[in-house]
């Protein structure tokens, strides 16, 4: 119930926010080029996606293209990832979690969300926080896109250089780092408040369309936990802003990262304008 309302709120008053934008340009403190930042959300129906031509044309405009990590994994790496994302041969979530919290949530995804037992085997035997993707996939009857697979379409034909935040090694890190029992009713469903993953989903993507970071930071922010919001946003934002500025420095540059990132008291935007840079949405 919680996701619905402040949903809502925030769609309902996204007018009450100053005029703001999911792509940024960034200038000024002694930059010679233009840089962009534009807050993506993971997956979004095909039939919801938009990057219109103003936005391919400042993508095309840009020398390098970067992401949180790379979207194009070696083989290797992926196996790696793979080993991380499953629990231990033999083992399932019923093995993390009270047998109560399992039979809700097994209750949850055959009944509620209509998955069928194997499918539900499967879930199970990945960890909650990868999981959910898989989830969603299954739920929702729609063909799903990410942002960062299109604008890397999109720069690989222009032949654009990337650039990676972060590696996918140290984000699975951060994933473990959650306790099991935590990951499952923060990504999947929570019967103390019945919070889950599906009603979130929906929230956002409803939010992300109004185009409107300050509603996506308020959403997130609302949503949220403080060590979330440290860990997840706070921590990787510091540890990003050097080698965007160097970055920014040395080329015109198109930051393609979670929309979270972006905004609130943590936000790349903050941390950017804290530094005297100036700060302009980049409209239709």
């Amino acid at each position: 119930m919680k996701f619905r309302v402040l949903a809502f709120l925030l769609v309902l008053f996204q007018g009450l926010w100053a005029q703001s934008s999911l792509l940024w340009e960034v200038s000024g403190n002694g930059l010679s080029h233009k840089s962009y930042i534009f807050g993506t959300i993971h997956l979004i129906p095909a039939s919801d996606y938009f990057f219109p031509k103003t936005w391919q044309k400042k993508l095309y405009e840009s020398d390098v293209v970067v992401f949180e990590s790379d979207i194009k994994p070696s083989i290797q790496e992926q196996l790696a990832i793979v080993d991380k994302v499953m629990f231990p041969s033999g083992q399932t979530l019923r093995d993390y979690v009270p047998a109560g919290y399992y039979d809700s949530l097994y209750v949850f995804l055959k009944d509620t969300l209509g998955l069928k037992k194997k499918t539900i085997s499967k879930i199970m035997k990945i960890k909650p926080a990868y999981a959910s993707a898989l989830v969603l996939k299954k739920v929702i009857d729609k063909k799903l896109m990410t942002y960062e697979t299109e604008i890397y379409k999109m720069a690989k034909k222009k032949k654009k250089k990337f650039y990676y935040l972060e590696t996918l090694e140290y984000q699975t890190s951060l994933i473990d780092s959650i306790p099991i029992y935590e990951q499952a009713r923060n990504f999947l469903y929570n019967p103390e408040n019945g919070e889950d993953l599906l009603t979130g989903y929906y929230a956002m993507v409803s939010i992300y369309k109004t185009n409107n970071i300050d509603s996506v930071s308020q959403y997130v922010y609302a949503s949220s936990d403080s060590l979330f919001l440290n860990k997840f946003i706070r921590v990787r934002n510091e540890n990003w802003l050097p080698q965007l500025e160097r970055l920014f420095k040395e080329q015109s540059t198109f930051v393609a990262v979670g929309s979270g990132h972006l905004g609130g008291k943590y936000g790349i935007l903050t941390l950017l304008k804290s530094r005297g840079y100036k700060l302009r949405p980049v409209s239709f």
